[in-house]
């Protein structure tokens, strides 16, 4: 039995930037995904200003910075799907876009997700709470206090040891579209 504040469902952005909220407000909490593994597939780029203000307010946004690439303009354009002879795609200005504004941080920060939920993760782990990966929510009830889970996870399938069982206070749904939480 696992006995933690936050139980946190899925090992995304928002997943791994809560539960390292948590960790450094001093609650304890156990981050899990169904996948093996980070992902090498990113399904965003942009990182921008304000959520590197929030960033630099727990300290993230010098890690991030160091990793990302920074743009103030940028040049939008649409590709037809007429192809030239020699096989050229025919683009389209579309407009232009100047990054600017009251902030701290007045540029657009291009990070693919993969890298910067490697950030996240580490500085997770550099709290004490690594991400448990290849682990899926079997079941949950409500408690008195909080709620009680069952994970499965491959080491335990492993090890023939059966389920897991953790208790939270609360539990958090960032698992995505397909969340067994909201299920």
């Amino acid at each position: 039995m696992i006995t933690v504040d936050v139980l946190v469902c899925g090992a995304g952005p928002v997943g791994l930037f809560f539960g390292y909220l948590m960790a450094i407000k001093g609650h304890s909490v156990y981050v899990f995904d169904k996948i093996a593994e980070p992902s090498e597939n990113s399904r965003a780029l942009l990182i921008t200003s304000r959520t590197l203000e929030m960033f630099s307010l727990v300290g993230l946004d010098a890690a991030v910075l160091k990793e990302a690439r920074i743009f103030f303009f940028f040049f939008f354009f649409f590709v037809k799907n007429q192809i030239k002879s020699n096989y050229n795609l025919i683009p389209n200005q579309l407009g232009t876009a100047e990054a600017s504004g009251d902030t701290t941080f007045p540029q657009q920060n291009i990070l693919p997700q993969v890298r910067l939920e490697r950030i996240l993760e580490t500085k997770l782990a550099s709290q004490g709470y690594p991400v448990h990966w290849s682990t899926t929510l079997t079941a949950y009830s409500q408690t008195d206090s909080g709620i009680e889970a069952t994970l499965s996870t491959q080491e335990e399938q492993e090890q023939n040891e059966g389920l897991v069982t953790v208790r939270a206070s609360y539990m958090v749904g960032a698992d995505g579209t397909h969340s067994a939480v909201r299920r």
